[in-house]
């Protein structure tokens, strides 16, 4: 058998392994299929989705980069990289590799909302709302992401109504949108409307127990409200 055929055989293991969730044997066979052909980008590629599923973001990267030095026109490992980048707190890296995928296909959603999360991060409001008015140039029509994130970006920089206004929209889109609910309700707090994020979070809690983002967030509004006990057992669940 040829090396190449040696090579195809542990990149097909390693895809059968992660389908399993045996992540670290497909990331062993990915590991000998590319040490025999180092230059297959989508062996890359699926290494770091390897890599990133146990956790290990900054290795995850390193895989990216390089199958985005591969496939150049491919635009998951770049947006792949993005993401990962944000999760990294890199989010200046993060911006240059959203623009990419943007220039190679400006329909891409979730780039646009990636890139109003990591403006946003960053503090630069004004990029992220450019960002926002440009998506709704290229996507088809509103998307829930989109708004969502700008959601987060208005409620960064104080602009409480505008954000409910956003999260809001997103909801009507998509109502189970990742995070829309908590944007809402963090909004909702922070404009004195307590009660009304109350609702929303026991119901982003009934379809997500373990969120602890929203835990959090109960457990402060049931505080400022005098039910101590209640937010200490949010707490105690977190």
């Amino acid at each position: 058998m040829s090396s190449w055929q040696d090579a195809e055989q542990h990149a097909d293991r390693a895809l059968e392994m992660y389908e399993r969730g045996r992540l670290a044997e497909a990331e062993t066979e990915l590991r000998k299929a590319l040490d025999i052909d180092p230059d297959q980008g989508d062996w890359h590629f699926n290494l770091g989705l390897t890599l990133e599923r146990t956790g290990r973001d900054g290795e995850a990267l390193s895989s990216y980069e390089q199958a985005s030095r591969l496939l150049i026109d491919a635009v998951d490992p770049q947006l792949a990289a993005g993401s990962t980048c944000i999760r990294l707190l890199r989010f200046k890296d993060a911006i240059q590799w959203l623009d990419k995928v943007i220039a190679i296909d400006s329909s891409v959603e979730p780039a646009w909302a990636l890139l109003i999360d990591a403006n946003a991060s960053l503090a630069h409001h004004d990029e992220a709302e450019t960002a926002f008015y440009m998506a709704q140039d290229a996507l088809d029509g509103p998307s829930a992401h989109v708004l969502v994130a700008m959601s987060g970006s208005l409620h960064s920089s104080g602009l409480l109504e505008r954000a409910i206004w956003c999260a809001r929209e997103a909801l009507k889109i998509d109502s189970n949108v990742q995070n829309g609910r908590l944007r809402l309700a963090s909004a909702l707090v922070a404009s004195g409307q307590g009660q009304q994020a109350s609702q929303i979070l026991l119901q982003e809690l009934r379809d997500d127990p373990g969120n602890v983002q929203a835990l959090l967030l109960h457990a402060d509004v049931l505080a400022e409200t005098g039910r101590t006990n209640e937010a200490l057992m949010k707490l105690h669940r977190v």
